[in-house]
């Protein structure tokens, strides 16, 4: 299957928009062709609108040509250009399951795209063969693993997937630092309508520069280059974003940090008889069922803890993100405050 057939006719040979930086000057050069300021203020010239450097570093990180890597404002513009890029209202379809990360179906609606929602097992996991409806669609967006529920997709079930699908499978991995399970690029050279989506906000602890990057198939990475804003990224954004990727190896240490928490909290909920139940997470939040799940959520707020309704997802169904140890104590121990009225466990 050739994904290139599945992008929209009118922008299989769209022209984008010609920026004065397509190619980034030398320090010799003076610049007159962009209407900057000449005054040479550290944020006075048009930021790299290819993010050059950002997708070299990137690349060596990863393993990665840069050509296979797209940056993007967040994940969100990613999903949200791939959006674009293949589909039109009321000419094909997305298809994502019910119980997954909301803004894929809000960005759809923005477009006024048709949407095919599947559902997720009792486990919410994936079928072992995808229905029929998300064969014949033209893009499915899998979130692996996944948001509010925390677990992962399994990589054979997705390759199946990916074998049967007549169009392009994106699989977002935004939370797969925090996961023991392998990561879907390892298909990405057999399987060319596959694109993976990850971010820098998570596990890298940077949601407020809004990074996020999307790996494919050159040709297709080239395309989301071409409709993409031309200056997408901020100067200011690609220079923390070089600093971050330098920085990975000390932000494995916080993400086990993350984990350890992860586990021990699961057990502190587990050991409540108030918790319906606790689903097991590959994420940085746990989602759980508790009795008197409003109650308990107002009684948090009121204590100065916030956390995240998905009565949407499971009824009574709440998302707890992994804080600090020190956070992470004293929701525990509001938890016990809260309970105590109803059972002497403790």
């Amino acid at each position: 299957m050739n994904p290139e057939n599945l992008i929209r006719p009118d922008l299989k040979n769209f022209e984008s928009y010609s920026m004065a930086k397509a190619k980034l000057p030398t320090q010799e050069e003076i610049i007159l062709d962009a209407n900057e300021s000449p005054f040479g203020e550290p944020y006075s010239r048009y930021p790299d609108p290819n993010h050059f450097d950002l997708r070299k570093k990137l690349g060596e990180c990863l393993d990665l040509p840069i050509n296979s890597i797209f940056m993007g404002s967040g994940s969100d513009e990613c999903i949200d250009l791939i959006l674009r890029l293949f589909l039109l209202p009321n000419q094909g379809y997305l298809a994502i399951p019910k119980e997954t990360y909301g803004m894929y179906k809000i960005q759809a609606q923005i477009q006024g795209l048709n949407l095919f929602q599947f559902e997720l097992d009792e486990n919410f996991q994936l079928p072992k063969l995808p229905p029929e409806d998300v064969i014949k669609s033209k893009l499915c967006i899998l979130c692996s693993p996944n948001n509010p529920t925390g677990n992962q997709f399994s990589l054979e079930t997705i390759e199946n997937w990916l074998k049967l699908m007549n169009g392009v499978l994106v699989v977002d991995e935004a939370y797969i630092e925090f996961s023991s399970g392998n990561s879907v690029l390892e298909l990405r050279k057999d399987y060319p309508n596959l694109i993976i989506i990850r971010t820098l906000s998570k596990a890298f602890a940077s949601a407020g520069i809004r990074l996020g990057y999307a790996l494919g198939n050159p040709y297709l990475i080239e395309k989301l280059y071409s409709i993409k804003l031309p200056y997408n990224l901020s100067s200011l954004s690609q220079r923390e974003g070089l600093k971050i990727i330098d920085g990975i190896p000390d932000f494995q240490k916080k993400i086990q940090i993350i984990l350890q928490e992860r586990a021990k909290l699961e057990s502190f909920l587990n050991s409540i008889p108030q918790v319906i139940k606790v689903w097991s997470s590959q994420a940085n939040f746990l989602l759980v069922e508790f009795q008197r799940a409003p109650d308990l959520q107002g009684f948090l707020k009121t204590q100065g803890i916030r956390i995240r309704d998905r009565s949407e997802i499971r009824a009574n169904a709440l998302r707890i993100s992994i804080g600090t140890p020190q956070q992470n104590q004293k929701l525990m121990t509001l938890l016990k405050s809260f309970y105590c009225e109803e059972s002497t466990v403790y």
